[in-house]
């Protein structure tokens, strides 16, 4: 197994060992960790908040997003998640505040808004709903 490691004032940490892609940020703490195949992102891939904390995972096909999608604030606590499809927004979506509110649901088909969303303040009143359905 061979690791080649570089460095640059302007860019992270990398390190390639065989496919797999392991950036890191220049304090040495982890910063992304996925498969590459042909030099283009795919399978899943992990990226981390400066403190250590898991901050995304996504999964990859061909260099583009598709698949379950999940992200986290830099507490720890559940930010978004929803799916891709071909790196585009598909299916529902939902967001949270940090204390895990319910923060905006909704849907997308190919990376366009549709149906109807919410939205709630960070104690989970409604603030309003918007019908995407005859925007389209």
């Amino acid at each position: 197994m061979s690791t080649l490691q570089l460095a640059t004032p302007q860019a992270p940490l990398l390190d390639l060992v065989n496919d797999l892609h392991l950036e890191h940020f220049t304090s040495g703490a982890r910063r992304a960790e996925g498969p590459l195949v042909a030099g283009r992102r795919d399978g899943l891939w992990r990226t981390w908040h400066p403190s250590g904390q898991l901050a995304e995972e996504a999964l990859y096909q061909d260099g583009r997003r598709h698949g379950p999608f999940r992200a986290w604030h830099a507490d720890g606590a559940l930010w978004s998640d929803g799916e891709y499809v071909h790196g585009r927004l598909h299916r529902e979506w939902r967001c949270y505040w940090p204390s895990g509110v319910l923060a905006i649901a909704g849907s997308y088909e190919a990376g366009r808004a549709v149906g109807l969303w919410t939205y709630t303040d960070q104690r989970g009143e409604l603030l309003r709903q918007v019908d995407h359905t005859a925007v389209h």
